[in-house]
């Protein structure tokens, strides 16, 4: 198979696992795999340029020996699993990987006596084996009402069998009846705030939060998510009902301490001179926050997690005495930003980008992994 194609294969491949990246609970794992080949890639250009200095040729060649046995790693991991437990997707991913690195990089490998391999046959190989057992978890999957979301477990399996196999046995037509019963609805009940220890501290009310919160979760799961649309209570009941309780918010001031320093500088033949004190108030933040989604139809909750996290953040304010001749660029900036610095807009920022990068994803991924498609 040609480089070109394979780079082909390998986009449509990724793209369309990409479009579908909030509905597997499995088989995905972009990051490790591009940044195998962006580290080997790096090294492989820079060998090409310069072949003949050694250090070049060191830095390839054990990029490649790297990279090639950690996918081979994991591809030896997924063999010992029961077939019903394998990451076929995956498996077939890194095998992609593998031909594109030796494609890639074959002139150099050519040089260095290491031979070119193909990967085709065991390509259509494990992806015949895949088609064929992610098919039938499927239709089990499908058949078995035991579990609510049956029809979402039964889609995410068959999705994959149609894109590595279009038109295999009915996918397709199971696929289309399975897109009849994604028109679910979510309902996102109000923001619980409980223990909330020294949470008021910050005085923050929770009707904010709780627009705050609810807003980023709607906003992200509506634009990203096939299965299922978060709503307003409606005349109708939503399919789905979802429980926010912030357990906990603890915000403490671990430390405040100053640090003194002289500034000294030349103006017009004379030395002029300031003390700048940086005063730096340290905060941590722990907290826990659960989530629980309840499927309204059967009157059961379907899954429930607590997600725990911490983090840290310095609020830092500048002052100085002195002349303002000897500030550095760096002090006067630093200094103009602490006149308009507020103790309690920095706890709300710090509270909210907590949210964003330690809860949010979590929180989302969660729902998603439950009710997404």
């Amino acid at each position: 198979m040609k480089k070109n194609t394979i780079l082909k294969a390998m986009f449509l491949l990724f793209f369309s696992l990409y479009l579908n990246i909030h509905a597997q609970s499995l088989l995905w794992h972009s990051g490790d795999i591009s940044q195998n080949e962006e580290k080997l890639l790096e090294a492989f250009k820079k060998y090409q340029k310069s072949p003949s200095k050694e250090k070049r040729k060191t830095e390839f060649l054990t990029e490649f020996k790297e990279r090639t046995a950690f996918h081979n790693s994991v591809i030896d991991t997924i063999k010992k699993e029961p077939d019903d437990k394998k990451d076929w997707l995956n498996w077939i991913n890194r095998i992609l990987s593998l031909q594109y690195i030796y494609d890639t990089t074959s002139p150099m490998l050519t040089q260095n006596n290491i031979p070119q391999k193909q990967f085709n046959s065991v390509l259509d190989s494990v992806r015949t084996v895949a088609v064929r057992n992610l098919y039938a978890q499927g239709v089990k999957v499908l058949d078995d009402r035991s579990e609510s979301n049956h029809y979402a477990r039964a889609y995410r399996k068959l999705i994959v069998v149609q894109q590595l196999h279009p038109g295999y046995e009915k996918t397709e037509e199971l696929l289309q009846g399975l897109k009849l019963e994604a028109n679910k609805t979510a309902y996102l009940k109000p923001l619980e705030m409980s223990n909330q220890g020294n949470y008021f501290t910050v005085s923050l009310g929770s009707s904010s939060m709780d627009e705050y919160v609810r807003g980023k979760i709607t906003n992200d799961i509506n634009q990203k998510v096939v299965g299922f649309k978060i709503e307003d209570q409606g005349i109708s009941l939503p399919d789905y009902e979802i429980s926010l309780d912030w357990k906990n918010i603890n915000l403490n001031n671990n430390a405040d301490f100053k640090n003194t320093f002289e500034r000294t500088a030349k103006m017009n033949n004379n030395t002029v001179k300031a003390s700048v004190t940086y005063d730096t108030q340290k905060f941590s933040i722990a907290s826990s926050f659960e989530v629980i989604i309840k499927d309204k139809t059967h009157g059961r909750i379907i899954d429930s997690r607590v997600f725990s996290a911490g983090d840290f953040a310095d609020y830092v304010t500048v002052s100085y005495t002195g002349d303002q001749e000897a500030l550095t660029h760096d002090d006067l900036e630093k200094i103009n930003a602490s006149r308009f610095a507020n103790a309690g807009s920095f706890k709300q920022d710090f509270i909210n980008s907590f949210y964003d990068h330690q809860l949010h994803p979590l929180i989302c991924g969660f729902i998603i992994k439950t009710l997404g498609w």
